[in-house]
């Protein structure tokens, strides 16, 4: 079984309300103790902000699967009461109660066995969302540094599903949050700044976890790769023009070497790299309606905006303008809107 069959559903951004103005979702799912529904209990963005909702799905039986599925966010499962199973391609992988977390990266496949009532907090993330908070996480390391492993090298380590169990105390402690961004989210007018700063602290917490696990030691990312895209981050947000030369110098590397280096880690050149991050940085700026392309395109270092929009079209299928009016709408993950895969063929 692949992501190419088509009994596996991919749930998108708009289905669960992440979009580029709401980088964060929080959904508490909750398998109750009478016996034909589900409740999900989530959020909903309206005209006046992000709303509460609650969705009653009657289901035939409780020992019905959640079927396999997979999904174009980044999906941390915290299990808060009562047990469920986690199915996979291959079958029932483990049981999970209360205090085991999941974090899953796109294109995870996965799904739920539920023999008794459960309930457990989802947080979706835009992808986005880990780039646009670099400059904080970029020292984090454990689970922060594999999760912008995936975001940033699309690192094969990175793809597969970890399981974290945390301790009483440290399962406490996110629970904590995770109430105070429920909360927060039923605000006429919620506080993103207050929702993200919640999920910072949770990441915070099951990087502890993170550490003891399993998925620690297998996580290992070179240093080198880690320092020179901390280089080329800088340049963009400079908005200086990036010199591979510049880089292997920073580096005291040959340029051959730094080539080999970003070719083992990102499959791509180090150029390439730098292009394929501007239109990450772009993507976001664009998020922003009070900037006009013109003015992200000169904040990025393009010559002017009509380069901007060659490459930028180039990388994602759509004009700037365009792709505002996209934001909403999710594009399976392999699509070059979603993946920005770099084209192979030289810039200009």
């Amino acid at each position: 079984m692949s992501l190419n069959d088509s009994d596996i559903p991919l749930y998108t951004l708009r289905q669960v309300g992440v979009s580029a103005r709401t980088p964060v979702r929080v959904c508490t799912t909750r398998y109750g103790t009478t016996a034909k529904h589900v409740i999900l209990e989530g959020l909903e963005r309206g005209e006046q902000g992000i709303n509460h909702h609650y969705i009653e799905i009657a289901v035939p039986k409780w020992d019905d699967t959640c079927a396999l599925h997979t999904h174009a966010f980044y999906e941390i499962a915290l299990f808060r009461r009562g047990e469920c199973m986690l199915t996979s391609p291959a079958g029932i992988e483990a049981e999970l109660t209360r205090g085991d977390v999941l974090v899953m990266v796109p294109e995870t496949v996965h799904g739920y066995h539920h023999p008794a009532p459960v309930c457990w907090t989802d947080l979706y993330l835009l992808p986005d969302w880990l780039l646009e908070e670099l400059r904080i996480l970029w020292q984090v390391g454990g689970l922060v540094q594999h999760l912008l492993a995936h975001a940033l090298f699309r690192s094969p380590a990175a793809q597969k599903l970890v399981r974290l169990r945390t301790t009483p105390e440290e399962t406490e402690a996110w629970e904590r949050e995770i109430v105070q961004m429920e909360e927060e989210s039923k605000r006429p007018r919620p506080c993103l700044a207050t929702i993200n700063g919640c999920l910072l602290k949770v990441l915070g917490i099951l990087n502890g976890a993170f550490l003891r696990s399993s998925a620690y030691r297998d996580a290992s990312i070179n240093p080198d790769i880690w320092r020179a895209a901390y280089f080329i981050e800088q340049s963009i947000r400079r908005g200086e023009r990036f010199e591979p030369a510049a880089l292997a110098s920073q580096m005291a590397m040959s340029q051959r070497s730094v080539e080999r280096l970003f070719r083992r880690w990102t499959a791509v050149t180090p150029r390439r790299y730098y292009q394929r991050r501007r239109i990450e940085h772009a993507r976001r700026l664009l998020s922003d309606p009070h900037r006009s392309v013109t003015d992200v395109a000169h904040e990025l270092g393009f010559a002017d905006g009509p380069h901007f929009t060659k490459v930028f079209q180039r990388y994602t299928g759509a004009t700037p303008t365009d792709y505002r009016r996209q934001q909403f709408t999710l594009v399976a993950p392999g699509d070059a809107r979603y993946s920005l895969e770099p084209e192979e063929r030289a810039e200009t």
